[in-house]
């Protein structure tokens, strides 16, 4: 269930990318709203009429359903690693005419720190498992952590097949940065909830009318 690929559509999806949209405009109602300070009044054939001006409940649900889609997007975009956000499989990462080499690459955003220069210290038993059955070189021998990226920068020393190599780097990317992952979700789930409150709203306002 936890997994970045179950966000992939959903992140393109129409609903979620129009988002954005409302989060721009409910404000903007909002603060026309707020310049009547809350009235507006009229005279209509010599009698005067008074209206309540306020924001829709449903409005301001919308608003906040659309601030819960950013941000779920936002941390999708930043933390779903590329391998994940742009292939759902390895005839489409094939066909973009891409090697081992990329898979390395993609395998290497996951378990290398720039930062610290090392192997992040909860990969390293992924990363051993993936030169032992990747690569001609066996992990044992590689005693310091400088010494993975040699290894896995030499093609001459690749086995295996690419497509097997694909999916291994493939499925730890899908679970990579776990906890952005279910905040990511949990940010989507909020979201929906504010749209089901919508519907429900309606639905209800439908039937009383009718009776």
């Amino acid at each position: 269930m936890f997994q970045w690929s179950s966000q992939n559509s959903l992140s393109q999806s129409k609903l979620v990318k129009s988002s954005s949209l409302w989060f721009v405009l409910v404000p903007v109602f909002a603060k026309v709203l707020d310049g009547f300070n809350g009235k507006l009044s009229f005279t209509f054939d010599g009698t005067k009429y008074e209206l309540t001006l306020m924001l829709p409940f449903s409005w301001q649900l919308l608003f906040f359903a659309s601030l819960f889609f950013m941000i779920a997007g936002f941390i999708y975009q930043a933390k779903c690693n590329e391998i994940i956000k742009r292939y759902s499989s390895y005839s489409d990462f094939k066909s973009e005419g891409n090697t081992r080499l990329q898979i390395n690459k993609h395998l290497k955003s996951v378990v290398w720190d720039n930062e610290q220069a090392k192997v992040r210290p909860s990969y390293a038993d992924v990363l051993d498992s993936y030169i032992d059955n990747y690569t001609s070189i066996n992990s044992s021998t590689l005693n310091n952590n400088t010494d993975y990226l040699p290894a896995l920068d030499n093609l001459s020393k690749s086995k295996g097949e690419d497509s097997n190599a694909f999916y291994f780097v493939y499925n730890i990317s899908n679970t990579n940065n776990k906890n952005w992952l279910k905040a990511s979700l949990a940010f989507y789930i909020i979201g929906f909830i504010c749209l089901l409150m919508i519907a429900i709203s309606n639905i209800s306002f439908v039937i009383k009318s009718m009776y």
